[in-house]
């Protein structure tokens, strides 16, 4: 990841560790989202991030069904157009976007239906199954 996407590498946070109040498991998170000014912890596991430990810091804990449908919120057509991107990138597997849409309902399903409200996303769908 570190080549990939250098900007996401944080370093200088290990000292905040002992001071963090979350779940031991992940205080590194919380002390990396503070070293490096986040203002959002993105994890299906919120149970680890009480807002009791985060809230002090500014920082606030979403699903990524939550964070996905905040961006979607802000930027549809957008969201629209890397959805569908993303499905004629896909190779293994090959997906079309009703599938896709369908795979997505399961882990991030306010995203999903956003997703179906647009009509260039509903056009794709509506196309691959003949309507």
């Amino acid at each position: 990841m570190a080549s990939a996407f250098p900007e996401a590498v944080v370093t200088g946070y290990e000292r905040l560790i002992e001071g963090m109040t979350n779940d031991a498991a992940d205080r590194h998170v919380l002390a990396a989202a503070i070293a490096a000014g986040a203002d959002v912890i993105v994890t299906d596991n919120v149970r680890h991030f009480p807002s009791t430990a985060c809230e002090p810091y500014g920082i606030e804990v979403q699903t990524a069904d939550e964070f996905l449908s905040y961006s979607f919120d802000l930027a549809p057509e957008v969201m629209g157009d890397i959805f569908l991107q993303q499905v004629r990138d896909l190779g293994r597997p090959v997906l079309d976007a009703a599938s896709a849409v369908t795979s997505l309902q399961r882990r991030l399903p306010s995203l999903a239906a956003r997703l179906t409200t647009l009509t260039r996303v509903r056009a794709a769908i509506d196309h691959e199954q003949g309507d």
